[in-house]
């Protein structure tokens, strides 16, 4: 029997929120900038994970998603990653990429380490940095520009 201690992840909660798809189970929901190469490439990457948790990759730009989530557009604004499990917490910037890690097989125990005292600053500070530098780290993944050119600013995950 493991002997771990299990962390929560930094969130708030979401007050009003349709589960309309995980009544049973937590499942998560990602809110991604459709706009962004970056965010296109983690969306396929993603697809492709196996997970823990549903994962439903959702564009924020989807005139469905505040209908189907109400409340959730405020947590747009500063066009940081946004997820939101089904039961209603909410994580933005890197909290969110960490709980993203987190519903994945393969990478579960990875959110756990980062978010250990010792790790977490420097996690943050690591999102924060690839967050400010998308455009050059898309072409580091092959990925091609925006043809939005204010993607350079808005595509921001942390701050």
């Amino acid at each position: 029997m493991s002997t771990r201690k299990r962390q929560k992840l930094p969130g708030r909660r979401l007050t009003r929120m349709a589960r309309p798809a995980c009544q049973a189970m937590k499942c998560y929901y990602v809110f991604y900038d459709d706009g962004c190469p970056l965010c296109q490439r983690i969306k396929a990457w993603l697809e492709e994970q196996p997970q823990r948790f549903p994962l439903h990759l959702l564009a924020r730009a989807d005139p469905q998603v505040g209908q189907r989530f109400p409340g959730i557009t405020p947590w747009f604004a500063h066009d940081d990653l946004v997820v939101a499990s089904s039961e209603g917490d909410v994580w933005v910037g890197p909290p969110a990429w960490l709980t993203v890690l987190y519903t994945l097989e393969d990478h579960w125990e990875w959110a756990f380490r980062l978010t250990s005292p010792p790790l977490q600053q420097t996690a943050f500070s690591m999102i924060d940095s690839l967050s400010r530098n998308r455009a050059v780290v898309a072409g580091w993944m092959g990925s091609h520009q925006s043809s939005d050119p204010s993607c350079r600013d808005r595509c921001k995950i942390g701050k």
